[in-house]
């Protein structure tokens, strides 16, 4: 294997070390309130949020973090430097990362009304993203295609999570609609709460 091989290879394994770091740190705040305490909500009614198949299931991101970090690469790859949509993408998939990693801050202070918002800046920002690595004039094929998959992938998540925050507002009764009527400030829900809340409901 040639040294600029194994530098690629390198390369690949870092990026994909670091953005797959960053989706397991952005699993910890959910993670330290312990959900179980949620005692007047049904689990059922927080589908999907709480539905490990679709998006608390950390397999999946981990797979879809994979694919995006792998486009990102075959972008970086090209060292395009005199190409201002070459420092666009990378300018918008780093902002894209930055943005999914807090979705669990405001289900920490169980405002997913708020990580549904999360989600959609990153869905945009991704899409972007892709959109202008397919308009650059050397693109890498494979980058362009794997940023599109994983932008494709958040829109997806997005629009669920999304249809199911809106039928839950619409049909506000009981456990169904609890959680989903808190779109208020969540400054003013950390000054309220006295932090992260604990044991809100217990």
């Amino acid at each position: 294997m040639s040294d600029s091989a194994a530098f690629a290879w390198l390369s690949a394994l870092t990026l994909v070390g670091v953005v797959e770091a960053v989706t397991a740190l952005s699993y910890l705040p959910a993670y330290r309130h312990h959900w179980r305490r949620w005692v007047d909500v049904d689990w059922r009614a927080e589908w999907p949020y709480m539905w490990p198949p679709l998006f608390l299931n950390g397999a999946l991101w981990f797979l879809a973090q994979f694919v995006n970090a792998m486009g990102i690469w075959f972008v970086l790859r090209l060292d395009a430097g005199d190409d201002p949509l070459y420092h666009a993408v990378n300018a918008l998939w780093v902002a894209a990362l930055g943005v999914w990693s807090l979705w669990a801050v405001p289900w920490e202070m169980e405002m997913p009304a708020w990580t549904v918002a999360t989600w959609g800046v990153t869905a945009l920002l991704s899409a972007t993203a892709a959109v202008l690595s397919w308009l650059m004039e050397t693109r890498s094929l494979p980058g362009a295609i794997l940023l599109t998959a994983y932008s494709a992938w958040v829109f997806f998540c997005l629009a669920i999570n999304g249809v199911v925050l809106v039928t839950r507002r619409a049909n506000d009764t009981g456990a169904d609609a609890r959680l989903h009527q808190r779109i208020g400030n969540p400054f003013g829900q950390w000054i309220v709460d006295g932090g992260w809340p604990h044991n809100y409901y217990g």
